[in-house]
């Protein structure tokens, strides 16, 4: 069996589909390099020198973008088609990053951000709703897809260590142009001619619980997700297990265990049965997460590190990929559910900051995650028993 076929893909599928993983490998080396980005442009020698606080400004501009984006992505199909929309709306970012390489004014900083939020948020959209449209086999292929992610996260923070701080502005273009061919190539693909160019009916807001339980464990799940990038490195650096010029090295390492363990779903998602699989991992994710937080050792902090990457690696592919096709072709639904989903992005880290403030701790800040993991493991056990223990036609 070749790729293809692993994949359920027709023959004139192909190509847009894998230049789909290109972009979306593309978006995963911008988002795993803002960080470094942000942290270099504060420096008043090379960078820009502006506050810390400002620095909040512009990651929170970020997220805005990005939860704008899928709202956008939602509507413009029906305006202008899928694939001007996706064009206009995923070519932002070029604009965004050639902008903050230019200037440092406050205002149009502001502006570059949200442009890089909009790429990420429609990214993430269009993305998936391709994988949707063209594979059969959509378990699979959803892994597949953020395994691409995954790679171009891990291979963000390698580009930004190959060149000096001080030449920040050189990965930055060079991830301008990634994204610049990648957007092209789409623009270029057969993506109107896979589906109609305007969806000539409205679904609706769904009503399905099945699609707003699974909405609700994604949306869980990157409250965690989105804080653990956010805070993985600070919280190693005040505990002290690890130096600070180590601990920056954390969140590849993070990004290479989910890797892994996407790469290691594939088959597991033919063999087993989703929902069952999906709670193991959200079992497996809280007990890997509760030893981390409890760490008193580096070695023992970075095994469960480890774990807790492998743990919630596949959540979110596999939950997505059991979302009903009526809902996930369209793209107002698709784009609902992913907006949702990316509300956790901008809430999760600020109570998270508001509690660190508060107590001191970055563990007792991080501790809290376990409410959200709580509830998306609670989800999980719903959808494992409306789907799997149900004597009906709809199981996953």
């Amino acid at each position: 069996m070749n790729f293809s076929e692993l994949l359920g893909v027709k023959p004139e599928d192909r190509q847009l589909l894998f230049r789909t993983y290109f972009l979306y490998f593309c978006s995963g080396v911008m988002a795993n390099s803002m960080g470094s980005i942000l942290k270099d442009m504060r420096n008043p020698t090379y960078g820009y020198g502006f506050s810390a606080s400002f620095q909040g400004v512009l990651s929170s501009a970020m997220q805005f973008g990005g939860l704008a984006a899928n709202i956008l992505s939602g509507l413009l199909p029906f305006i202008i088609g899928r694939k001007r929309s996706t064009v206009i709306l995923a070519i932002a970012p070029v604009f965004g990053l050639i902008t903050l390489i230019l200037t440092g004014n406050p205002a149009l900083l502001l502006m570059s951000f949200i442009c890089v939020g909009i790429g990420k948020g429609v990214n993430s959209n269009i993305t998936n709703i391709v994988v949707n449209h063209t594979a059969r086999n959509r378990a699979v292929a959803q892994n597949f897809l953020h395994s691409f992610f995954s790679i171009g996260a891990v291979t963000g923070p390698i580009l930004m260590a190959v060149f000096m701080q001080s030449k920040w502005r050189i990965p930055t273009l060079i991830i301008a142009t990634g994204i610049f061919v990648a957007v092209t190539l789409i623009g270029l693909s057969s993506m109107s001619k896979t589906k109609e160019v305007r969806e000539k009916e409205s679904i609706g807001l769904p009503k399905s619980f099945k699609y707003w339980y699974n909405t609700g464990i994604m949306f869980f799940y990157l409250c965690e997700e989105a804080c653990l990038l956010t805070y993985t490195v600070s919280y190693f650096t005040y505990t002290g297990l690890f130096s600070d010029s180590t601990s920056n090295y954390l969140a590849s390492v993070l990004w290479i265990a989910i890797l892994i363990g996407r790469l290691s779903c594939i088959p597991l998602v033919n063999r087993v049965k989703k929902p069952y699989l999906i709670a193991f991992l959200g079992l497996s994710f809280i007990v890997s997460f509760i030893f981390m937080v409890n760490a008193d050792s580096p070695a023992g902090a970075l095994i469960a590190l480890f774990c807790v990457g492998l743990s919630m690696s596949g959540i979110y592919p596999t939950t997505m990929s059991t979302q009903e096709d009526k809902y996930m072709k369209s793209s107002f639904c698709s784009g609902l559910c992913i907006g949702v989903c990316t509300a956790a992005t901008i809430i999760m880290p600020v109570i998270i900051g508001n509690v660190t403030n508060a107590t001191g701790s970055y563990r007792s800040g991080l501790k809290t995650l376990l409410v959200p993991l709580s509830c998306m493991f609670a989800l999980m056990l719903v959808k494992l028993y409306m789907e799997c223990l149900r004597k009906d036609k709809t199981r996953s």
